[in-house]
């Protein structure tokens, strides 16, 4: 059977994918069992110009700044060379199953050596369903999973997660907001799905100094197993952050265990550190902290806000507000 972008078919089909007035592309792998039929419906605008690639980073060259492009990602896909997301109003959204912790829409890195799986220095763009990894399985410079530089920029229903060599490098962070990295949004996603060790002072929420906070976060899950004490789930660096971080809503979850009955390991000391933490303003509102220890078949729960958010120094508990779970 063929189609066409004309046929009952080829409209319906890509009707599905709404624009939001900008263009619109498509990114799926050659042997996507609809590869075939989109090729004959995704057809080049009147410019000449592709709308159907393989490769998010080829669908993105595409893309025009401040035009509300759309890219609909189907499958998942490293690449081996830095993403920079640095054009405004270009949205991301991911087809495939969106409800799902493992999503079959994602960017990821391979086993290449790459500062970041995704950096985003652009703004005003809108990211939904989609899963960023990071693989890499070597050097010391994989450091970060997805890397914020860029304002008003919103994350909705989206995964994160460090897979790689990142877990064991001091500076790793799976989400991280260097100096510019503000006024974003995180909507239901989740932040780790604790599958590979962290097994150093690294962190699953990094924020630089300086204009990294007016971040907020919605229903999110932060989940992280660590064999050291010093992992943190948030960590502040240098000397301040500008501006509120909020977390409405959602758990932070940290365990360690080991496999096969034997026995606990060493859990993490304090949910929130950093020599930042003294100058920063972090809000807490209804987030449940959870630590779990022991083995997986018999591990205890330590639950509630308040006995949870321990911090570096006697004094930092004034930067926090914490409204406690009712």
């Amino acid at each position: 059977m063929s189609y066409n972008q004309n046929s009952g078919w080829g409209q319906h089909w890509l009707q599905s994918f709404p624009s939001l007035g900008g263009k619109v592309f498509f990114v799926m792998r050659n042997t996507n069992a609809n590869y075939d039929i989109a090729t004959q419906i995704v057809k080049a605008d009147p410019s000449g110009n592709l709308r159907l690639f393989t490769t998010p980073l080829a669908a993105y060259a595409q893309m025009t700044t401040n035009s509300n492009d759309v890219m609909y990602l189907f499958d998942s896909i490293a690449h081996t060379t830095a993403f920079d997301w640095a054009k405004n109003k270009c949205h991301l959204v991911g087809v495939g199953n969106p409800g799902g912790v493992f999503m079959s829409a994602a960017i990821s890195t391979s086993t290449v050596t790459l500062v970041e799986t995704l950096k985003v220095s652009g703004n005003y763009n809108y990211f939904k369903n989609v899963r960023i990894d990071q693989y890499a399985a070597t050097g010391t410079a994989s450091l970060y999973d997805l890397h914020i530089t860029g304002t008003f920029n919103v994350f909705d229903n989206c995964v994160m997660d460090m897979c790689g060599v990142g877990n064991t490098l001091t500076g790793g962070r799976t989400l991280y907001f260097g100096s510019g990295g503000r006024f974003n949004r995180f909507i239901n996603c989740q932040i780790g799905q604790g599958y590979t060790l962290h097994t150093a002072a690294n962190a699953m929420i990094g924020f630089a100094s300086g204009d990294a906070g007016h971040n907020r976060f919605d229903d999110c899950l932060v989940m992280t197993q660590a064999s050291v004490n010093t992992h943190r789930i948030v960590k502040l660096d240098g000397s301040g952050v500008t501006g509120p971080i909020v977390f409405n809503r959602g758990t932070w979850m940290a365990y360690s265990y080991k496999a096969g009955g034997a026995g606990p390991t060493v859990g993490i000391a304090n949910a929130i550190g950093g020599a930042a933490a003294a100058s920063t303003m972090i809000i807490l509102k209804d987030v449940s902290i959870d630590y779990l220890t022991g083995d997986v078949s018999d591990s205890t729960a330590k639950t509630g806000v308040y006995s949870n958010v321990v911090l570096a120094t006697a004094n930092q508990e004034n930067n926090i507000m914490v409204t406690p779970t009712t």
